[in-house]
């Protein structure tokens, strides 16, 4: 599956994994970490992600929060 950046329209193929849990959960593998990274994510930003249909492409934007540590 590719991860697709829309801040950066950045593509990342990672891979999904099946859990051994029942009923099965379904999680982003490798290459999730690096993409992650690459968004520069801080404490209190929120993703939204989207998928296409068929389910090859998972679209990842970012809310930044606008507070930083300390703020008040």
């Amino acid at each position: 599956m590719s991860l697709i950046n829309n801040e950066k329209n950045e593509r990342v193929e990672c891979k999904v994994k099946k859990s051994s849990r029942n009923p099965p959960e379904y999680f982003i593998g490798k290459g999730w970490y690096a993409f992650a990274r690459n968004m520069y994510l801080n404490v209190g930003d929120q993703l939204l992600f989207g998928l296409e249909d068929p389910l090859t492409c998972l679209h990842v934007g970012v809310l930044r929060n606008v507070h930083q540590a300390g703020d008040n």
